[in-house]
């Protein structure tokens, strides 16, 4: 199978179950497809660590340091307030370790390789990518944030989405994006869908909802 075809595989299998995601949750309001959301995260994950499969050394050693700054973040948040802003998790997104979804740093790895993904089609010079991945993965973050709220994956102190949020998503994601430079990770066409695939996903449900 060459790369091309197994990218359209990937996309293909992408696709389909953000269509029944939609369906089960913003149309028929489904808690069975709700439920499943961490499979669903679990799959898009493995679906992205299948597109990397002839350089999954160098991606995967990238992956685990920034699902790493992103769970540690998280918590950092959860406990202190300090980082996001205070809010806590729900139990959508499944089990979770100090308050925190064991599936949320991968979240950051799936996020930011997309985002890394658009900078690259923007701009060739590395600083300039990852500021622009950062700023691409905090509108990402904008337009997710209410539905996440909806669906009840996490809870904002007196219900206020603040600014400092934004913030925070940023500045944790221009260091994950300059870290992916200086680990010459490049972003590949499946990346790129899956997020583009994932915000028409949320953009709809933010309508929707």
């Amino acid at each position: 199978m060459n790369s091309i075809t197994k990218t359209r595989i990937l996309i293909a299998v992408a696709v389909i179950f953000h269509i029944i995601g939609f369906t089960g949750i913003g149309i028929l309001h489904n808690e069975l497809i709700s439920g499943a959301t961490p499979f669903h995260l679990l799959l898009m994950a493995g679906l992205l660590l299948a597109s990397y499969s002839n350089e999954i050394k160098p991606f995967a050693k990238w992956a685990a340091i920034a699902y790493l700054i992103g769970f540690v973040a998280e918590a950092a948040g959860v406990h202190t307030g300090l980082v996001f802003g205070h809010y806590s998790y729900g139990t959508v997104l499944g089990p979770k370790l100090s308050g925190v979804p064991l599936l949320i740093g991968m979240n950051w790895v799936v996020v930011l390789i997309g985002a890394i993904a658009v900078a690259s089609k923007i701009s060739d010079k590395p600083l300039q990518q990852s500021l622009i991945a950062a700023a691409v993965a905090t509108a990402y973050d904008w337009v997710m944030e209410p539905v996440a709220v909806k669906l009840g994956y996490w809870q904002w102190q007196n219900g206020v989405i603040p600014l400092y949020n934004y913030l925070c998503w940023f500045l944790i994601s221009l260091r994950i994006a300059l870290l992916a430079n200086k680990m010459k990770i490049t972003a590949n066409n499946f990346s790129l869908w899956l997020f583009l695939i994932q915000l028409v996903f949320f953009i709809l449900l933010r309508i929707v909802l």
